[in-house]
């Protein structure tokens, strides 16, 4: 006599079972990598709001130094070298801060260009602006 399951092969009930496990299996793959990545962009989110914060409270310290300068001088300082700052204002990210003073009217701009370092940018990337003015004197 011969055994009928081996002729037959694997029993049709536990085929099925063993695709739901691999189905099921692929699936809490899938969802475990899409949660990881979700926390990954969550925390590069938080620190980007960080640096981005570190680099607004930056430019305020830049901004009150310039108008220091113009109330102890009366006029803009051509560049931030003027300032009193041991080490070159950078933003959160490292880049340096630019400082584009116009003395005829009176007005300055402090700016960080983000976390790209370069010009526009949308999020992260966006310019951070600071834009002020001074009265004459």
């Amino acid at each position: 006599m011969t055994d009928t399951s081996t002729r037959q092969g694997m029993n049709p009930a536990v085929k099925v079972i063993l695709i739901v496990v691999a189905i099921l299996l692929g699936l809490v793959l899938i969802a475990v990598g899409l949660v990881a990545w979700l926390i990954s962009a969550g925390v590069d989110m938080a620190q980007d709001a960080i640096l981005r914060a570190e680099t607004e409270a930056t430019l305020e310290q830049v901004n009150v130094l310039v108008v220091r300068h113009h109330e102890s001088t009366g006029a803009l300082p051509a560049s931030l070298d003027e300032l009193s700052a041991a080490d070159p204002f950078e933003d959160g990210w490292g880049f340096p801060i630019l400082y584009a003073p116009d003395a005829a009217t009176g007005t300055y701009e402090i700016r960080s260009f983000g976390r790209d370092g370069l010009e526009g940018g949308e999020g992260a990337d966006l310019d951070i602006v600071h834009r002020s003015r001074v009265e004459p004197r």
